[in-house]
């Protein structure tokens, strides 16, 4: 017998929690939810849409049009995306829908990560976590090639220490391709608190060409330092990319959105 994702009929190991193809959490190896059926044949026969949530926070089917529309890469410019995500011990507390935050930003992080690889699969993904200090868990690499390889470097994150905004932008500092001329560097910075002085290391990112998207999450925007984050921040077309988030569906919405190319010089 093998076991499948209920969303997308993926097959996924016996103890995941998230599906490797649609990010949907599947729950621990005794999960009810999950689809047990004897032939993986019998799902070809009968494939399920997979659902995705679109920028409007409203279920969709893979097989229809996509709710976002992908800048085209014709002209050869390619993203690299850091994912740097907090994981100090507060982010292990409850997040909205039963969920730790740090439950929550894997599961948004997948997301990205999936429909990342289905807009331009030669876009570029890494991960860093920080609590005090930061780590490199997953190098930058094309979303072709390595897709499961950066979802599992996401389910293996674990919450403890204490929180340095400052470690998490250097270790992203360190890690972009500066040399390459044919990319857009782009950071997705996700916290829950505050601590560290980033304003340096992003202001001097920010003049490079990065793009800072930074979001907030927790029960009130009270929780983190709002006045630092919106400064550390980029300004886009005459957006400011800060966001607080308080809620995973939206989350798992914010981080759909992010996949999309973001087309600077507007």
């Amino acid at each position: 017998m093998s076991v499948f994702c209920p969303s997308c009929g993926a097959p996924i190991p016996e103890n995941a929690r998230f599906c490797g193809r649609c990010g949907g959490e599947v729950g621990g190896a005794a999960a009810p939810e999950r689809t047990r059926v004897a032939s993986p044949s019998l799902l070809a026969q009968h494939p399920r849409p997979v659902t995705m949530v679109d920028a409007a926070g409203v279920g969709a089917s893979a097989n229809a049009a996509p709710a976002w529309s992908p800048m085209p890469s014709a002209s050869g410019q390619r993203e690299v995306l850091l994912l740097v995500l907090d994981t100090s011990g507060s982010m292990a507390e409850p997040f909205e829908g039963g969920t730790s935050k740090l439950d929550a930003a894997i599961r948004a992080g997948t997301n990205l990560v999936f429909n990342k690889a289905k807009i331009d699969p030669l876009d570029e993904v890494g991960l860093i976590s920080f609590t005090d200090h930061a780590s490199v868990d997953f190098p930058l690499a094309a979303c072709c090639s390595s897709k499961n390889d950066i979802i599992r470097a996401l389910r293996n994150l674990s919450a403890g220490g204490g929180t340095d905004l400052d470690a998490g932008l250097r270790a992203a500092d360190a890690s972009l391709p500066w040399g390459r001329a044919d990319i857009t560097p782009r950071i997705v910075m996700l916290t829950d608190g505050n601590g560290g002085h980033p304003i340096r290391t992003a202001n001097s990112l920010k003049s490079r060409g990065a793009v800072l998207d930074i979001i907030g999450v927790g029960e009130s925007p009270k929780g983190v330092d709002e006045k630092l984050l919106r400064a550390i921040a980029s300004r886009v077309a005459g957006e400011l990319r800060y966001r607080f988030i308080k809620d995973q569906a939206a989350l798992v919405t914010r981080f759909t959105t992010l996949a999309n190319k973001t087309q600077l010089g507007q």
